[in-house]
């Protein structure tokens, strides 16, 4: 499928402005920048990541992009059906100290 030149760089810069806005103030200060390494930095070459944090990292992410096409007039059965479920998956779930159940909840 051909790429819409810009649009890369235009999901990227939304998906920081909502981390930034929604996200961050919910974590420890000290788990922003290793956040930011998923979030931000996810093809740069590092040291050892946590699998679990990777996949829930992941998993936001495709709960934000459906979050907001939802929210941007976007009628779809399968994303509404996504969201449900990955918001389920993480209800009550803390990975290395972070309250992922909550962080959804702040979508509501």
């Amino acid at each position: 499928m051909p790429s819409i030149e810009g649009l890369d760089e235009l999901i990227k810069d939304y998906e920081h402005q909502e981390m930034e806005k929604r996200i961050y103030k919910l974590i420890p200060d000290k788990w922003h920048t290793e956040i930011r390494m998923f979030t931000e930095n996810e093809f740069s070459n590092t040291g050892v990541r946590d699998g679990e944090l990777v996949k829930a990292a992941d998993d936001l992410a495709a709960y934000i992009e459906a979050y907001l096409s939802l929210k941007n007039g976007i009628k779809n059965k399968d994303l509404s059906s996504a969201k449900i479920k990955i918001k389920e998956k993480y209800r009550g779930k803390n990975i290395l100290g972070i309250d992922f159940g909550k962080i959804y909840l702040n979508f509501d």
